[in-house]
């Protein structure tokens, strides 16, 4: 569509400049004089004689005469440009009239209308015209005040076309209709003529092709269009259009558009849009004016209508709610919401989920998953999006099947397709690189964010209409966390961020090279704790057999014992790997299990983590083959030395008092007892904090 906004007034357009101070609004008037005939006045003279504007007289150009700006034909060519005449001596002009210009005889040649321009002026060399002898009252057509109605405004070469949308928008998303609208249209029918109007109907979309109304029906609910006169090469200036309903539906909306508490339009507010083809070269803009508009609701009530910003604005102020202060009546947030969103009904919404730290000294976030939860019948999953720069001031990515762009990270949906998504899915998002990659180096000061907590964005679009007080709630569950170390990191949500925290891991905490000093574990024990409170120790359950001879363990029982004071168990711990994907550490026991690595599952007795308390039986076999062993491993002859990998689970403490290395907390296993594959009974003991099979 052209920019119809010009930057400065055509150099060439003498006769407007000297037309100034009574604007571009009072020059409309005048040329809405009949378009077939005008009134040509020759003073001195005693005959009046009425001459035809067809095309080409109006928009020629006599050799030496400026094209007309603004809509005013040229005149004789050879006028003095420093006489002001008046009518004065006219016969049949009537009562003095300023005219624009004078013919080298002095004599007063011009319309008799009332024609906007100066009186009384002086015309520079440079042309500006000003009143009196103060420039600062100069009349500049760019600084007059739009008219009432204005629909938009044409100017532009001769046989230029200048398209002008007609927009309706509801005052608010309360607003009931319109679904009929009736209205005049005025503008200059000598300077431009209307070609057609069209609708750009989009369905599906990226495939849009303007069609005629008349004879088609607006877009996207079938209004019925009729232009008086009809058709459009009747109009002169002049005409009236009337929208109704299509037959059998009375009560469909016109528009779904409607103006949002910061007066931005939410929707698509065009109904249809008027092509002008310029007779002439208008250097300063014409307008194009609105009036009589009348709208109605379904049950036929008018609706208040003002043109504002160029567009139709219906309906009246939105009443006050007491709903509107959230101190009254708040909006029920339902637990676990990410994210709240509205629109109108096929808008597209975006939901932006941030990942922090909850502080400087918090682990950074190395992968996560989460699951996320909306309601299928109010939005549709179009899937998620990631941005290539910080502060998201660019075009987004598709995550999948994009990377990650900042970190690199890979991105994986289940289901894999968002069209199978109904209501939830799930997301993962992980490191397949041997070292671990630092997610998001956000933190939090005092609630505020010190560098960018942006990390992904869900995309929806709205399949029904929500409003601000009424909204879509987005939420997430399941959400884990994982540092440095594949350590689970505790998570809460703020806003719409997920915050994580925890002690940092390495490769990233500042204590990675330096190796504690091990604690001395008591006899018996399989391992020992120690450390500063809150402090994470993984303590590492083995099982070997006692020589290549014995059989190996399929299935192991026993009761753990720790002190309930000093530490705190929090789960069993395995790491599962993924071909191609990569590898995680799962937890074993509790809601949330997982199988171990070598396929076998772990009952514990209690069952929920949260019920340990000092003592925690364990069972473990493998459902599916109980021919498996749990290790493979053998106690050399020395009593020391162990071949092949023993290790088969981590116990994971927290500590909850200091400890220290010389005095740590002890961490034992009792009546063990194994199982070969044949169902026979394999007794046990620990020998140098290995779990040894007889």
């Amino acid at each position: 569509m052209k920019d119809n906004k010009p930057s400065s007034i055509d150099a060439d357009g003498w006769l407007l400049r000297r037309m100034r101070p009574f604007g571009v609004i009072a020059l409309i008037s005048l040329l809405q004089v009949a378009s077939t005939a005008l009134l040509f006045v020759a003073c001195g003279k005693d005959e009046t004689t009425l001459t035809k504007f067809d095309s080409v007289a109006v928009t020629d150009t006599v050799e030496g005469v400026p094209e007309f700006g603004g809509g005013v034909p040229p005149f004789d060519a050879g006028f003095n440009s420093d006489i002001i005449c008046e009518h004065s001596n006219c016969e049949d002009a009537g009562p003095p009239t300023p005219v624009p210009q004078c013919n080298q005889d002095s004599e007063c040649s011009g319309f008799v209308s009332q024609l906007p321009q100066c009186t009384a002026v002086q015309c520079a060399s440079d042309g500006v015209c000003e009143v009196g002898d103060d420039p600062s009252l100069a009349c500049d057509p760019f600084a007059l005040p739009d008219p009432p109605g204005l629909l938009c405004k044409l100017s532009g070469d001769k046989d230029e076309t200048v398209v002008c949308p007609v927009r309706v928008v509801r005052k608010h998303s309360e607003v009931d209709g319109p679904v009929s609208l009736t209205f005049d249209l005025h503008y200059p029918g000598l300077l431009v003529h209307i070609g057609s109007a069209w609708v750009t109907p989009c369905d599906p979309p990226n495939s849009c092709t303007p069609v005629l109304v008349p004879p088609a029906t607006l877009h996207p609910h079938g209004h019925v269009f009729t232009p008086s006169p009809n058709p459009w090469d009747l109009w002169a200036g002049d005409g009236s259009i009337t929208i109704v309903p299509p037959a059998g539906q009375p009560g469909v909306s016109l528009t779904d558009a409607y103006l949002n508490n910061l007066g931005g339009v939410v929707g698509n507010d065009i109904v249809f849009e008027v092509e002008f083809k310029l007779n002439a070269r208008l250097a300063v803009p014409v307008a194009v004016i609105l009036s009589n508009i009348v709208a109605k609701t379904p049950s036929g009530q008018l609706l208040p209508t003002t043109v504002t910003d160029e567009r139709i604005v219906v309906g009246a102020e939105q009443p006050i709610d007491p709903c509107d202060d959230p101190a009254d009546c708040p909006v029920v947030v339902p637990p676990g919401t990410i994210c709240q969103v509205g629109g109108i009904a096929g808008e597209t919404v975006f939901c932006p989920i941030g990942l922090i730290r909850a502080g400087a000294a918090s682990a950074f976030p190395s992968s996560l998953d989460f699951t996320l939860h909306y309601d299928n019948t109010i939005l549709n999953f179009q899937g998620f999006q990631a941005y290539p720069c910080a502060d998201w001031n660019c075009e987004p990515q598709d995550v999948p099947p994009s990377a990650m762009p900042l970190t690199g990270h890979d991105v994986e949906l289940t289901p894999t397709n968002p069209t199978e998504w109904a209501g939830s899915g799930t997301i993962g998002v992980f490191n397949t690189d041997e070292l671990p990659k630092i997610l998001s180096d956000a933190y939090l000061v005092s609630g505020q964010p010190v560098g960018s907590p942006h990390f992904i964005e869900a995309v929806f679009q709205l399949t029904t209409a929500k409003t601000d007080i009424d909204p879509a709630f987005i939420g997430i569950s399941d959400v884990t966390v994982l540092g440095g170390e594949n350590k689970t990191l505790s998570v809460s949500l703020l806003d719409n961020w997920i915050v994580v925290d925890g002690p940092q891991q390495c490769p990233w905490a500042e204590t990675c090279n330096e190796p504690p000093d091990p604690p001395d574990v008591p006899p018996g024990a399989i391992c020992a704790v120690s450390g500063a409170v809150g402090t994470t120790v993984d303590c590492g359950l083995h099982l070997a057999r006692k020589s290549s001879s014995s059989q190996l363990a399929t299935a192991l029982q026993g009761v753990l014992e720790y002190d309930p004071q000093a530490v705190k168990l929090d789960n069993f711990y395995d790491t599962n790997c993924y071909p191609g994907i990569g590898c995680f550490e799962v937890p074993c026991a509790g809601s949330q299990a997982k199988a171990l690595s070598s396929g076998h599952s772990m009952s514990t007795a209690p069952l929920t983590p949260s019920s340990w308390n000092g003592s925690v039986g364990i069972v473990i076999a493998n459902i599916s083959d109980p021919t498996i062993p749990l290790t493979t491993a053998t106690l050399m002859a020395d009593g020391t030395t162990v071949q092949g990998d023993s290790l088969f689970v981590l116990a994971r403490f927290i500590v909850q008092k200091p400890l220290s290395p010389q005095q740590p907390a002890a961490i034992t296993i009792i009546k063990t007892l194994g199982s070969s594959a044949g169902a026979v009974t394999l007794p046990a003991n620990i020998q140098n904090q290995i779990i040894v099979t007889q």
